[in-house]
């Protein structure tokens, strides 16, 4: 009877020792590095089904498929263009420049951007998909500075033109301290109620489309 027990035992853990942990599928497109890719559809689908793998990797503590993902991002820019949220507008005559100060914010609602497209999306099951951009210092805005030919002449009309920001940014896997890889799988972390991914900020261009001047922008 005992040696019996002790079979049975030794089978037991035979058998989940030889258990294979659950394969973790990643998407089939590999990004360029230093290259910035558009967040169109295709793009963010594809950075979203590697963040779910992400996810299920430091689950099941698979170190290896952690790095494998890890160093396919690494070096990895996306980019999008959005209208900016500008803070305040002033003249430089001196330098014959106009310093902008913006957030990198939604100018309609004062919140982050929102990605909207016309299907869901399998990683996160929803069509809409927020974009929170962590900049070196949240407190501080972006200051970008525009030569212009006269900037007395500029601040008159300026309010008449239309702006666009070009912010390009990395996202961060290991170490990236954001809850965003866990709210793709559970609502609850969703703290405005839509999926949403954490990129850090690497590069803003201000662009006056209607002067057609741009400038980059620093903090």
């Amino acid at each position: 009877m005992k040696q019996s027990l002790i079979l049975f035992l030794l089978c037991c853990c035979l058998i989940s020792c030889g258990q294979e942990k659950p394969k973790v599928q990643l998407s089939g497109k590999t990004f360029p590095k230093g290259t910035p890719q558009e967040l169109n559809y295709e793009n963010l689908a594809a950075l979203l089904d590697d963040m779910k793998a992400f996810a299920a990797s430091v689950k099941s503590l698979d170190q290896k498929m952690i790095q494998t993902i890890n160093e396919r991002y690494t070096g990895v820019l996306f980019q999008t263009t959005q209208a900016p949220l500008l803070l305040n507008v002033y003249p430089d005559p001196t330098n014959k420049a106009i310093i902008f100060l913006l957030h990198p914010k939604d100018p309609r609602t004062g919140g982050n951007y929102l990605l909207k497209f016309d299907k869901n999306f399998a990683a996160a099951g929803a069509s809409v998909i927020e974009l929170q951009i962590r900049t070196k210092d949240e407190q501080l805005p972006l200051n970008c500075i525009l030569p212009v030919p006269d900037a007395g002449a500029y601040m008159q009309e300026y309010r008449s033109h239309s702006f666009e920001a070009k912010y390009t940014f990395r996202k961060q896997f290991v170490q990236s301290g954001t809850y965003d890889f866990d709210a793709l799988a559970y609502p609850a972390y969703r703290t405005s109620g839509n999926p949403f991914v954490v990129f850090d900020l690497t590069k803003t261009e201000l662009t006056d489309t209607s002067a057609h001047l741009t400038c980059e922008c620093r903090q």
